[in-house]
């Protein structure tokens, strides 16, 4: 007789595959953190450098990278091939709205937090730090800094604004790169791991110029976290040899860039070597108390520059402190030094040998330096947790702990990112929370920014204080004295806009809102109020007539330049001209009612009167339920004689718009007829 079965019972589930969800679960976490963080700021528009390094970028346009990055026209994506690269290729996909350009960004800012979740924890696990780190615990501490990574305010700056794209990719390709080198270790093809490490860093050098340090940092990456000693460096002289030869890609990338006059010390504001490391030192520090605490963090800063010392004392103390620190460290913990070190020589391109002096602080500049301070913390709170609390309570404590964190981070990231997606929120925000009390550039860019959008809102009258302010400045960008210039002008000060308006021009000559706008004024559009005397008309003239032709050679399709320039050229009686001006003017935009219009009178001023009613009945044919077009081409036709079809026009006209004032009055005159 056979025994009785035993009730089954489920056995335990594997080591394994609690392993392989814990693996999932570390690589859901950086993921879901960074969607909730820079997900909701997906929408929206273009801001600031996007218009003029994407939206009216018409080599990007068209989809030649190579002249975006190395053409005459110098933009924030100049002199970097694979950013510009990138935005080809969306645009060919039809991902040309800013929604499109910022969901890449997000991927690839994913990507990135991925990429250094498997560069931390096998670095962690690697023969330097193999024993102070079980598996475990090195993949508990590389999830956690790759999801704090995913969700940190500070990188808002690089993610959410689609113009800075190129420090996403430089940023992959640095982890790629430190990834591949960290996996050739224990290999059984090392070379092939190396050989992928250093075409990393050659596509980072065609990405953004920071990337200089990339072959020093990928360099001494062995020697703190794979070799025991410096002992043996001549096992790496070839993969040294290799990475310094990606240098020579930069410096290509260098010169068949577009000068920069906002780089160097020598630029448009004149600021000494010794008065920019003044200025850097307190930025490294924001930079670095960013890193742990990011808050009051701003789309655009107004940060003065320092010219005595006295201010920069105690922060540049600190930097001091940091590098000697960092160079101790060398000895005795190569780990620590490899991040102090990559801390300092990532932001030093721009914050001491080639600084930026429009621009002195820029929190996407932190993007990978933040981690130097951000991996310490990790690695410190894991401590304290292991210390603190029972073996069994250590992960749900830790996981409690990594939560309240996350969630802090993704509201405030929400908060810093939002201001990117519309261009009145970003200049608001930087409006409010900078001081503006000095006259720097930034300012200057800050008060004429927030002035054009409170102009969009009919806030004339605020806007023109603004503009006032931002004229005080000691340098003053383009677009601000340009709307300076029109303030002053639509205010009655002509004498004042115009000679703001020709400052424009000695600088950007053929700027085309300030050449038409200076044209209006010498041509007397603006009412005077000023005092002044009236300017001499035919000197005007003729000043207007060379301005307008210069700028019509270079922006052919500008419309409102064209019908200016024929306003200008009939102003001196040349009509022909004016006429060929106007037409050109039509073709460009034929439902401009003002083209259209003027058009016609200058026809009929010379003559040409079956030419000028073609051109108007033309203009009719497309305007078929506007009253005021229908009205003017019975009015010319009863003037030209041909008063059956201006009856029968009109009469069609009154028959939509029967109260239409022009047309009742234009019956009138007419007056009976069969």
């Amino acid at each position: 007789m056979a025994p009785p079965r035993r009730a089954a019972i489920s056995p335990p589930a594997p080591a394994a595959d609690r392993g392989h969800w814990r693996r999932l679960l570390g690589l859901a976490l950086p993921v879901v953190a960074a969607c909730a963080a820079y997900g909701p700021g997906l929408g929206g528009e273009y801001v600031h450098d996007d218009l003029s390094a994407i939206v009216r970028h018409p080599a990007l346009q068209a989809g030649d990278w190579w002249r975006a990055a190395f053409g005459e026209r110098h933009t924030s994506l100049a002199g970097r091939p694979f950013a510009c690269l990138s935005f080809t290729l969306t645009f060919a996909l039809g991902l040309d709205a800013a929604w499109g350009q910022r969901l890449l960004n997000l991927l690839l800012h994913v990507g990135n937090a991925l990429l250094l979740a498997a560069v931390t924890r096998r670095a962690l696990r690697g023969p330097v730090l193999g024993s102070r780190f079980g598996e475990p615990r090195a993949r508990r501490i590389a999830t956690a800094v790759a999801t704090l990574f995913a969700a940190h305010p500070l990188v808002a700056d690089a993610v959410a604004y689609p113009t800075q794209r190129s420090m996403l990719l430089m940023a992959g390709a640095f982890l790629v790169a430190a990834w591949a080198t960290l996996r050739s270790h224990g290999a059984r093809r090392p070379r092939s791991w190396l050989a992928l490490a250093c075409l990393a860093v050659a596509i980072g050098m065609g990405c953004k110029e920071e990337f200089a340090a990339a072959p020093i940092l990928i360099g001494l990456l062995p020697f703190a976290y794979l070799e025991p000693s410096f002992g043996s460096w001549r096992r790496w002289r070839g993969f040294h040899a290799a990475l310094a030869a990606t240098w020579l890609l930069l410096l290509g990338c260098v010169a068949l860039a577009p000068a920069n006059a906002t780089v160097g010390w020598r630029g448009a504001i004149p600021v000494t070597a010794f008065e920019s490391l003044l200025t850097q030192a307190p930025v490294v520090v924001h930079y670095a108390r960013a890193s742990l605490w990011p808050t009051s963090l701003l789309p655009v800063y107004d940060w003065p520059i320092v010219r005595s010392p006295g201010p920069s004392l105690l922060p540049g103390a600190a930097v001091v402190a940091g590098i000697v620190v960092t160079a101790l460290l060398w000895r005795r913990r190569r780990w620590w030094a490899w991040l102090g070190t990559m801390f300092f020589l990532l932001l030093a391109p721009t914050s001491s040998v080639l600084p930026i002096l429009t621009e002195l602080v820029a929190d996407r500049r932190a993007y990978l330096p933040l981690l130097a301070l951000l991996v310490p913390a990790v690695i410190g709170m894991a401590a304290l947790v292991d210390r603190l609390a029972p073996a069994r309570w250590r992960a749900w404590l830790g996981g409690l702990l990594l939560a309240a964190v996350t969630i802090a981070a993704v509201a405030q990231a929400q908060a810093v990112a939002a201001p990117y997606s519309d261009n009145t929120r970003l200049w608001q925000r930087a409006y409010e929370g900078n001081r503006l009390d000095g006259d720097s550039l930034v300012a200057s860019t800050i008060l004429g920014n927030q002035a054009r959008e409170l102009r969009l809102q009919g806030r004339t009258d605020e806007a023109h204080v603004l503009l006032d302010r931002a004229a005080r400045a000691a340098a003053m960008p383009v677009g601000a004295r340009t709307n300076h210039g029109i303030s002053l002008l639509e205010r009655g000060r002509i004498d004042d806009g115009i000679a703001q308006l020709r400052r424009v021009l000695q600088h950007v000559p053929g700027e085309p809102l300030a050449t038409r706008h200076l044209c209006l004024a010498l041509v007397g559009s603006y009412p005077r109020r000023d005092g002044g005397a009236a300017l001499d008309e035919a000197r005007a003239l003729a000043e207007a007539e060379g301005l307008l032709a210069a700028l019509v050679r270079t922006q052919a399709a500008d419309a409102e330049a064209f019908q200016l320039l024929g306003l200008v050229l009939g102003r001196q009686g040349k009509h022909e001209a004016a006429s060929a001006a106007f037409r050109t003017a039509v073709g460009l935009s034929p439902d401009s009612a003002e083209a259209n219009t003027n058009l016609t009178l200058s026809l009929l001023h010379l003559g040409r009167t079956a030419d000028a009613v073609a051109a108007l009945r033309a203009f009719a044919a497309r305007r078929p339920h506007a009253p005021d077009v229908q009205v003017q081409f019975a009015q010319l036709l009863f003037e030209t004689g041909d008063h059956a079809e201006a009856r029968r026009v009109l009469q069609e006209v009154l028959q939509r718009s029967p109260t239409h004032a022009a047309g009742q009055a234009l019956r009138a005159r007419m007056g009976p007829g069969r």
